[in-house]
């Protein structure tokens, strides 16, 4: 199955050519598929990305799903971060901010810092006592999910002075 998948980005449009094959018997004609291959991995554009993939395993029928999956993981392999309390440390907020925002400008619509990155970093900074960070890490939170209920909460708890607050209440 030949795929091609165009992305544009600063400097042109990049274009995505993969090819993959599954156990079809014989495969194409002349070794057309190795001769095709060689081609794009020749080939003088710096902005052409190219693939090949042999499934053995796979069918005429599978090798798409295999195909597609691996076409989305390419074209969305800087979406997640593994560690992003690892990426806060190295550049601050700013540093996720602007990760996402060449994650936008590069797929040509707005990515957001994910709301689950943001309340784990907020969890980190809490347990490492470092309030004044997990305000602002909130703060950029609920400024970019205002209607979140797990981001206000995480707010409201910091407002909570626990010097206040009994052990324990007694309901009648």
């Amino acid at each position: 199955m030949i795929t091609s998948q165009l992305r544009h980005c600063l400097t042109g449009c990049v274009v995505l050519a993969a090819l993959t094959i599954g156990n079809e018997r014989g495969g194409l004609p002349g070794g057309a598929v190795r001769k095709f291959v060689g081609l794009l991995q020749e080939s003088p554009m710096p902005l052409l990305h190219s693939d090949f993939k042999r499934w053995p395993e796979e069918t005429h029928g599978s090798v798409p799903l295999r195909s597609v999956y691996d076409g989305l993981q390419f074209l969305f392999d800087d979406w997640y971060v593994p560690s992003p309390f690892e990426l806060y440390e190295q550049s601050g907020l700013a540093g996720l901010v602007k990760h996402y925002a060449a994650l936008s400008e590069r797929l040509e619509y707005t990515v957001k810092v994910p709301e689950f990155s943001l309340l784990g970093i907020a969890r980190t900074l809490e347990e490492r006592k470092r309030s004044d960070e997990q305000r602002s890490v909130l703060e950029k939170a609920a400024e970019l999910y205002p209607n979140s209920a797990e981001t206000r909460g995480a707010l409201a708890k910091l407002e909570i002075d626990p010097t206040t607050v009994p052990d324990r209440v007694e309901l009648k």
